[in-house]
């Protein structure tokens, strides 16, 4: 059991992580990636440069937790929604269309660093150092894909799917689907229409995967407020 010290030691940590990831944003979205130096997070933030250390070692770490709280964001986000759904259509529907928003409000930091130039594009191999970070980014990136198969699993159950695919292969095709609309965003540098390209995955997964309508009680409402189980 944690003392009230170490609560309110923790509680402010959270607090300033949390005002430095936010200036961090804003920072790369001005000067891009590659152009920003830590002293400019650091005064972004309201810290000084040393100060930051006790936060984050480098750039990196700040770009890292940055991608990591995004990706907790939506797998939160994600799990709210899918709450009341209760059909496959429904359930990815509603995955997609929060996917789209999630990352719409976010499209100039996307921006900020997918340079196509290979001598400005980000090394992974800069980011090895932070292996704990790294770890919990990729089980975020698990945990969605656990989603997506789960939402498979059960459209295979009700009947909808009517594929001899496995669950893992339709789950993957989905997937790319989404991110070929974000690789072809990224291509034009804008935002596309959320609602249609939902509709054209829609359509396409319904005609490849056969699908049989059922009955469908829920919304696609984008905001439920509970929680799906993963």
């Amino acid at each position: 059991m944690i003392s009230k010290k170490e609560e309110r030691e923790n509680s402010v940590r959270q607090s300033k992580t949390k005002m430095i990831l936010d200036a961090a944003i804003e920072v790369f979205v001005q000067l891009g990636y590659h152009a920003t130096r830590l002293e400019d997070i650091a005064e972004a933030a309201g810290f000084s440069k040393t100060a930051l250390y006790y936060y984050f070692k480098d750039k990196e770490e700040i770009f890292l937790n940055l991608c990591l709280r995004e990706h907790e964001r939506l797998i939160t986000e994600v799990g709210k929604n899918l709450s009341t759904c209760t059909c496959f259509i429904d359930s990815l529907t509603t995955m997609i269309r929060t996917i789209f928003v999630e990352a719409g409000e976010r499209f100039s930091f996307m921006l900020a660093f997918s340079n196509p130039d290979p001598g400005k594009a980000i090394n992974p191999a800069d980011f090895l150092k932070h292996q704990d970070t790294l770890s919990k980014f990729k089980q975020c990136r698990i945990d969605m894909e656990r989603v997506f198969r789960k939402n498979v699993e059960r459209g295979i159950q009700s009947g909808e799917i009517n594929t001899p695919l496995p669950v893992e292969e339709i789950a993957n095709l989905i997937e790319s689907l989404i991110k070929g609309i974000f690789m072809r965003w990224w291509q034009q540098g804008k935002k596309g229409d959320i609602e249609e390209e939902i509709k054209s995955i829609i359509t396409f997964v319904r005609s490849g995967l056969n699908i049989k309508d059922v009955n469908c009680s829920s919304t696609t409402a984008v905001h439920s407020g509970e929680t799906y189980e993963q």
